[in-house]
């Protein structure tokens, strides 16, 4: 990614401008407005700067410079210009989006494709792109062994640790939102006691306070060889305060490799500094949020990279702006990293992967071409998830049959123009096709493995919690507790439902 210009140049600059400033007003106690006159022009030059290489907005409140709360007048909309079936877990619920105030809206029409949003990368808060790149050097070595979207997430919570522990040039440009997001409590996942650890035991999300908690030690260790912590060690209140806001406020960007827009297939995580945006609404329904995507810019000084969100629809002045997409995750996993659920949120519980023998990640395979004409090129689209009435995931469905015909010998090309037969579930009780038995014993392996998969669950959330657990969280008034109650009821019952619904369809030969 492109670097945020002349970073160090600026910061040295508005240091001796508050110094020169300071010694002509002759008193000390004029730094401080000597201070925040300097990060205001610095901050505005950054957004102008920004602007000139392809930043622009259609939201009722324009960009802001972040440290003075001053509006910048930003891009005008006016003056720019701009080169369903019950049978699965879409239907889990309706209402409102629970995150982000959905108090933005939309300045002017925007028409279908195009940009509500255009954000440099340049304006985005990376390592690369704070404190002249500070961050950068912590990040190398420690991390480089680790997976790609937790080294991300990582670099990113360290980022944001070195920024507010150096309070560099880059908190003149971010410091509105950095103070907004910062000012936030951290998420439960981060907060959680012994007791209420032992209340989501035996969930899918059991396992996601360690994993998260092994995240805040290694970004304490990494921290020990950056420059920036070396007289005063980076605390784990900062480290838990950093990897807090990246967890509630990072945005997923649809990736550009996706067979098709709207499947969700995503690239790593990102932070978009603009205290604006805390007001939109976020919701992880892809088809009810529209994600920011990769593209690119000409500008008077080249192609510059951007990320877009792009209208869907013709859309009119005064409407709400469209949602932000924070990511494929379920209610259980929202509910520890953001606090809160989502209505209507088709990533069900669960997460249970199991890949095909016959699936490859090698995008030259014929498998994966066939593969890629039904959506099954992610290995998410080969997770076991289910609505809370315990229907699994049509995507689901959809892609084990294709990879159950391909293994036997019984697939053909024709089958991408049966979509709605390969998305159903249940089954129908006799197919009207030539080879209905390749379909029905299909259908009997899919059948035997959600349904081992849901008892094992049902099981293990029945064994992971005595009465007296079950009793105290069930009288407690704690938002925490309420919470993490509801996350573990609702996984009960949909499990339970999985099982009932399963066992209705065909002999599983299991009883409980």
């Amino acid at each position: 990614m492109p670097t945020a210009p002349n970073a160090a140049m600026a910061s040295t600059s508005a240091g001796m401008r508050r110094l020169l400033l300071a010694v002509a007003l002759g008193c000390a106690s004029c730094v401080a407005a000597a201070e925040s006159i300097a990060d205001r022009a610095l901050g505005e030059a950054f957004w102008e700067e920004m602007r000139r290489r392809g930043l622009s907005s259609r939201l009722a409140v324009p960009i802001a410079v972040a440290s003075s709360g001053k509006l910048l007048a930003g891009t005008s909309p006016d003056a720019q210009t701009e080169d369903e079936d019950h049978n699965d877990a879409d239907q889990s619920g309706g209402g409102k989006t629970t995150t982000g105030s959905g108090s933005a809206t939309l300045a002017a029409d925007v028409f279908y494709g195009r940009p509500v949003l255009r954000i440099p990368e340049a304006a985005l808060f990376t390592p690369e792109n704070i404190a002249a790149g500070a961050a950068r050097p912590c990040l190398e070595g420690k991390l480089t062994e680790t997976i790609a979207h937790k080294r991300a997430t990582l670099g990113l919570a360290l980022a944001l640790a070195v920024e507010r522990r150096v309070m560099s040039s880059s908190s003149a440009h971010f410091g509105r939102w950095l103070d907004a997001v910062f000012a936030e409590p951290p998420p439960p996942v981060l907060a959680l006691t012994d007791r209420q650890i032992r209340a989501i035991a035996g969930t899918t999300v059991a396992e996601l306070h360690t994993e998260i908690s092994q995240d805040v030690a290694l970004i304490e260790e990494v921290a020990q060889s950056c420059a920036t912590f070396a007289a005063a060690p980076l605390t784990r209140d900062e480290a838990v305060a950093a990897l807090g806001v990246v967890l509630r406020h990072s945005l997923a960007v649809e990736s550009s490799k996706s067979p098709s827009p709207g499947t969700g297939l995503e690239t790593l995580p990102v932070l978009v500094p603009m205290a604006e945006l805390l007001a939109v609404a976020r919701h992880p329904d892809i088809q009810l949020a529209v994600p920011l995507q990769e593209s690119a810019v000409m500008t008077p000084s080249g192609e510059e990279k951007v990320l877009v969100q792009v209208a869907r629809r013709d859309m009119s002045a005064g409407e709400e702006a469209p949602s932000l997409w924070p990511g494929r995750f379920s209610n259980s996993e929202l509910a520890l990293r953001h606090g809160e659920r989502y209505p209507r949120n088709p990533i069900g519980i669960g997460g249970n992967i199991t890949l095909p023998k016959n699936w490859s990640p090698n995008r030259n395979t014929p498998n994966f071409r066939e593969y890629g004409r039904y959506n099954c090129t992610s290995p998410s689209a080969f997770e076991v998830r289910l609505s809370p009435k315990g229907w699994p995931m049509r995507s689901y469905i959809r892609c084990a049959r294709v990879a159950y015909h391909l293994a036997r010998g019984s697939y053909e090309a024709a089958f991408v123009d049966r979509m709605d037969l390969l998305d159903k579930w249940p089954p129908p009780k006799k197919y009207k096709v030539d080879d209905w038995l390749a379909w029905t014993q299909g259908d009997q392996t899919i059948n035997l493995e959600i349904h081992a998969y849901c008892m094992a669950m049902k099981r293990q959330l029945k064994e992971t919690i005595t009465a007296a657990v079950a009793d105290d969280f069930r009288k407690s008034t704690d938002p925490t507790d309420v919470l993490l109650w509801r996350l573990r009821s609702e996984e009960t019952r949909t499990f339970r439902e999985c099982v009932a619904l399963s066992r209705s369809i065909g002999s599983v030969g299991e009883s409980s």
